[in-house]
């Protein structure tokens, strides 16, 4: 079981570095935008294999993501 946790300034300054090497060249996940639209969108985040996994949504739905390997060494799925 994944174990989902708020997005914090602590984490992104710990994981941005990762967040930023990745390939995925949209904005939506970048750590200055992960940090601003947090609570609007009820976003947490947790770390399986190197990769990080994002959940959004207030109960009513849950939304999940998985945009971001942390280092070129991770397994794929």
């Amino acid at each position: 079981m994944l174990d989902f946790k708020p997005i914090t300034k602590e984490l992104l300054i710990r994981e941005g570095r990762s967040l930023r090497r990745s390939r995925i060249q949209i904005c939506d996940y970048t750590p200055g935008c992960l940090y601003i639209w947090r609570h609007y969108y009820h976003m947490r985040c947790a770390e399986a294999d190197g990769m990080f996994i994002f959940e959004s949504g207030d109960g009513s739905g849950l939304y999940y993501n998985c945009p971001s390997f942390r280092s070129n060494n991770s397994k794929s799925l």
